[in-house]
């Protein structure tokens, strides 16, 4: 594997056997004609989804629903926190040695969260453990069942958690992956999350928690679902998306999502490089990824001027997560366990991995090439796919066609210009 492909989402163009020019017209081309398709179709007066789906057996419904399925989770979720934390307070000043950024922006951001909830849902939800922690200080405090708390304010929706989001992206492209701005992050993560349950109560979480809402949001598209009797199913998202409430503040959420994977694409260029030089790196940093998250804000709601086709932004964010993360991810895994065999820098071998390297050539580049870009376009499609039956259960065809125009524009540029700057040769 190539040091271009660690570096970033997608490999080379030459790893593939056609241009780059022929593979952003491809790409541009698909996602179009399953927008003319769709739109064909829905001429027809066909349905665009189906609520069908594989019902999976009824034990293992009950062994993911067990309280103590469900405390292993949380259990697992605090210790990958907690060793993320210490080590950062105490480990070795040095981002390779020490395994805290590796665990948390990596393991913790692209592993569990990103990973994790695309395979089965909002996995953080379940093994967030603060909530339980706010549990137990209102039990202390004497109003266990949360009676004397603030109903959460609607028109809040989740913008509290596109803040802390806003922190944690700033932290890994700006600040860069420090083990002290790994366990400054937690450290405000945890106290916003606390402060915020003590008013609200455990209703907090899933508007101000940051990680909690990504999982959430990017858990829309997992193929594991509930059916009417709460078992749990296995189809595809589109269902779910063409019925489901977007909460108050996604745009946010979304806006700071891309438009952080915007700015680290800028900040790959010549012209950026030249721009930094000679100026306050870290102010000129910050006023980028806020211009980045800015401008995408503003595209994004003039797209999406019809409220109700927000989320068919959310196959974007995972799309542009995974061509960004999927790269280098397999080489930060392996820097994370090496680092763990001796967290605080004292010549111990806990894992017995001391002295290895990271291995780099773990898969061909064309392989990994092959797998981003294919991720790459078909979360596109599915957008486009969302897109259309949330606005054909509203319109007649003629309607959903003209309502959805500026949407389907939007994903399509981000289509052409995603594989034509991610994907061109380094």
């Amino acid at each position: 594997m190539t040091p271009s492909l660690l570096a970033h989402g997608f490999g080379d163009a030459g790893d593939l056997p056609i241009t780059l020019q022929m593979l952003v017209l491809l790409s541009g081309g698909a996602v179009l004609g399953v927008a003319a398709a769709l739109s064909a179709r829905a001429a027809r007066g066909e349905q665009p989804t189906r609520r069908g789906g594989v019902r999976l057996p009824a034990a293992l419904t009950g062994l993911v629903d067990h309280a103590a399925s469900r405390a292993a989770l949380r259990l697992a979720g605090g210790a990958l926190l907690g060793v993320a934390a210490v080590t950062a307070a105490v480990g070795p000043d040095d981002f390779i040695a020490n395994p805290a950024p590796a665990l948390f922006f990596s393991v913790f951001g692209v592993v569990v969260l990103l990973g994790g909830s695309l395979l089965v849902g909002p996995l953080w939800r379940l093994a967030n453990p603060l909530p339980a922690l706010s549990g137990a200080i209102a039990r202390l405090s004497g109003d266990a069942e949360e009676r004397l708390v603030r109903s959460v304010p609607a028109r809040l929706g989740v913008r509290p958690a596109a803040a802390l989001l806003a922190l944690y992206v700033w932290t890994d492209l700006v600040v860069g992956r420090r083990p002290l701005g790994v366990l400054v992050v937690l450290a405000a993560h945890v106290v916003a999350q606390l402060a915020g349950a003590a008013v609200y109560g455990r209703a907090w979480y899933g508007h101000g928690d940051g990680f909690e809402v990504y999982s959430r949001v990017v858990g829309w598209l997992a193929p594991l679902d509930r059916d009417a009797d709460g078992r749990l199913v296995l189809r595809g998202p589109r269902p779910r998306m063409a019925r489901l409430d977007p909460p108050a503040g996604l745009l946010a959420v979304v806006a700071v999502l891309l438009g952080a994977h915007v700015f680290d694409s800028l900040t790959d260029t010549l012209a950026w490089q030249q721009l930094l030089f000679g100026r306050p790196r870290l102010a000129v940093q910050t006023a980028g990824l806020a211009a980045c998250i800015g401008a995408v804000g503003a595209v994004a709601a003039g797209a999406t001027h019809a409220r109700f086709l927000r989320p068919a932004l959310v196959p974007l964010v995972a799309a542009y997560a995974i061509a960004h993360h999927l790269g280098p991810l397999l080489a930060e895994v392996q820097q994370a366990a090496i680092a763990l065999s001796d967290p605080f820098g004292r010549d111990a071998d806990l894992l017995g991995l001391a002295g290895r390297r990271v291995t780099e050539e773990v898969m061909p580049a064309s392989l990994a090439a092959v797998a981003q870009i294919g991720a790459f376009l078909g979360l596109h499609v599915l957008a486009v796919a969302v897109a259309h039956d949330r606005a054909i259960a509203r319109y007649d065809p003629r309607g959903a066609r003209a309502v959805q125009f500026p949407v389907r524009a939007l994903i399509v540029a981000s289509t052409v210009g995603g594989v034509a700057v991610r994907f061109a040769p380094q």
